[in-house]
């Protein structure tokens, strides 16, 4: 209580009604240990599994809603490609598609693990470099949000797919 002296009445009031052994939870993302791939052979990963992150963006359903789009769009490739090329082994095209998820949406998926942490730093006041300069965190936080938010699914889609017609190369190399 003695940390909140001189805040108002309200929040005296609101403080005088926790416990003293008011609980703590803790944040856990995977920002230190990252996964090594979120693809291999003909098992995929996504979401939470691939790439869990803090919740101080509020994008990490958002985030495994775009990778159920690009999933969905490499898939439809796939089976395309399987009718398309019967020399393929299904199981290869699988693979291939499955690389292009990974190679595609670790970039943007994983820049969201580690800028949700600093969107963390920047809500507690101690990003380095911005302190509690408001104008900065504004700034900084308006870029981050805006990148999470303007982002293109269809041209994600699309992407993948190009990274899907790369892998196929591979396989047929």
């Amino acid at each position: 209580m003695s940390e909140f002296r001189g805040w108002g009445d309200n929040v005296s009031a609101i403080l005088s009604m926790l416990t003293s052994n008011t609980d703590c939870w803790g944040l856990f993302d995977l920002g230190d240990y990252p996964v090594p791939f979120y693809a291999k052979g003909c098992v995929c990963i996504a979401g939470d599994a691939a790439h869990a992150t803090t919740p101080h963006h509020g994008a990490g359903a958002g985030f495994c809603i775009e990778d159920s789009a690009v999933m969905a769009g490499l898939l439809v490739s796939a089976g395309e490609e399987i009718k398309k090329n019967r020399a393929l082994q299904k199981s290869e095209v699988i693979q291939a598609a499955f690389a292009a998820f990974d190679a595609s949406r670790r970039p943007r998926t994983q820049w969201l693990v580690q800028s949700s942490r600093r969107v963390s730093d920047l809500y507690e006041w101690r990003a380095d470099g911005v302190g509690r300069d408001i104008a900065k965190i504004h700034q900084e936080l308006e870029w981050r949000c805006n990148t999470v938010w303007q982002a293109d699914v269809p041209e994600m889609v699309e992407e993948a797919r190009r990274e899907f017609s790369k892998q196929l190369n591979h396989v047929n190399d």
